[in-house]
């Protein structure tokens, strides 16, 4: 690797590093519009008289809503150990440390939901 090679590397990881910060800092307000629409669907539902053909419509795109909204939320938590872990790039020794960490919460977040007021047979009678 000569200078110019050097320099351009380290350009990129600069830039890499940029990207996934700017990106990390858009999350909060994606989660915050997609829950607006959530809102927005509910009360859409609490306030008309819904055809049908039309419930079924709001349910999948409800639950797209839900799908979109768990995703950032498992983004979100990710970008917290990023953050609270982020001076750990400077030491060599410390970046697999950085990595087990985030991987750690990333399987963290892969558990199932548990129904805090419904139970199975509820919803299965729906």
């Amino acid at each position: 690797m000569n200078k110019e090679e050097l320099l351009a590397l380290i350009k990129q990881t600069i830039q890499q590093i940029d990207t996934l910060e700017m990106y990390l800092e858009t999350l909060s307000d994606k989660r915050r519009v997609n829950d607006y629409q959530i809102s927005d669907l509910l009360h859409f539902i609490e306030n008309n008289d819904i055809k049908a053909k039309d419930s079924n419509k709001l349910i999948k795109l409800i639950k797209e809503k839900r799908v979109t909204r768990k995703d950032l939320m498992k983004q979100d938590s990710i970008r917290e150990v990023w953050n609270n872990n982020i001076n750990k790039l400077t030491l060599k020794t410390n970046r697999q440390f950085l990595l087990h960490e985030i991987n750690k919460r990333d399987k963290s977040l892969d558990t199932e939901y548990r129904y805090r007021e419904l139970n199975e047979e509820q919803l299965k009678d729906l």
